[in-house]
């Protein structure tokens, strides 16, 4: 993939929450008894600017 801002060749990296966690997305529960909508996350970065993209693996996994 392309870096958009110095058409650089982007590569995959891990976005990190903690040390115990990587980052993930969450869907907000609508009461108690609904069950966590969650997703991770793939970042893309550029070696020569420093952008970074981030896109969800599996978006239709935290639809509302």
């Amino acid at each position: 993939m392309k870096c958009c801002k110095c058409d650089a060749e982007m590569f995959t990296a891990n976005l990190t929450g903690n040390a115990l966690h990587a980052l993930i997305l969450t869907q907000t529960k609508k009461s108690i008894w609904d069950a966590d909508k969650r997703c991770g996350v793939i970042c893309h970065v550029c070696p020569d600017c420093g952008y970074i993209e981030l896109y969800a693996d599996k978006p239709k996994a935290i639809k509302p």
